[in-house]
């Protein structure tokens, strides 16, 4: 369920394929190798490659795993982060500063995306919304940086994205900023952001698709570098 390779199918050596010889240090995969794991619970999000010598595999929790990107040729479907919480640490009244966090759900497919996009708005659907700042995938934090304006937000809103833009819909987590008091809140609501949005400051929506792999839904084109390579959730 995680990039440590569990739930794992092997896509190169031991069951999958020919093995990759030392000093081979790239894997193509063919047009329409399948996407998908040993569970159909856990959609395939990760490529995991291990070594292998004459005693078996290396151990999974010293694998390199590498995020799955399946280009979709458009921008994400909407993607319900778990355990969305944000702590305000700046002591000033209209200001903030504090950790933006959260969690992928185990089941969530997120192989259609590079990074998250974090805002502050005046609701949960994300109302005159402004941007933070993004983090690849595979980051599961953003740091707002101390002193911050933040206006009249009262919400902290946060979209999966890839290089086709950003998800209609984001995970929201209310927040209040008091003059001397930090205030936290982690319940989290599923929003839509179809209201009209301002920014004040420059996003740039990053395209964080490894160097070594590229996916597609109906075709496929990975290269990895491996001895043995297993898809996973």
């Amino acid at each position: 369920a995680d990039e440590r390779g569990a739930h794992g199918v092997p896509v190169a050596g031991e069951h999958g394929g020919a093995a990759v010889p030392v000093g081979t240090n790239e894997l193509r995969l063919a047009p329409g190798t399948p996407r998908r794991t040993a569970s159909a619970a856990h959609p395939a999000n990760w490529l995991v490659v291990l070594g292998r010598t004459h005693a078996g595999l290396q151990a999974s929790g010293r694998a390199v795993a590498i995020p799955l990107y399946d280009d979709p040729g458009e921008p994400p479907d909407e993607l319900a982060l778990a355990d969305l919480a944000f702590e305000d640490t700046d002591p000033a009244e209209d200001t903030m500063g504090g950790l933006v966090r959260w969690a992928i759900p185990a089941e969530a497919d997120v192989s259609f995306v590079t990074s998250f996009a974090v805002y502050h708005a005046e609701s949960a659907d994300g109302l005159n919304r402004e941007v933070l700042g993004s983090v690849p995938r595979g980051h599961n934090a953003f740091v707002v940086a101390p002193g911050t304006p933040c206006n009249l937000s009262t919400h902290i809103v946060v979209y999966a994205a890839n290089g086709y833009g950003e998800a209609a819909n984001g995970t929201s987590v209310e927040f209040r900023s008091f003059d001397g008091m930090a205030m936290v809140v982690t319940s989290t609501t599923s929003t839509s952001s179809t209201t009209s949005t301002t920014s004040t400051a420059t996003s740039t929506t990053t395209s964080s698709t490894a160097s070594s792999t590229t996916s597609t839904s109906s075709t496929s084109s990975v290269t990895a570098t491996t001895t043995s390579t297993t898809a996973s959730s």
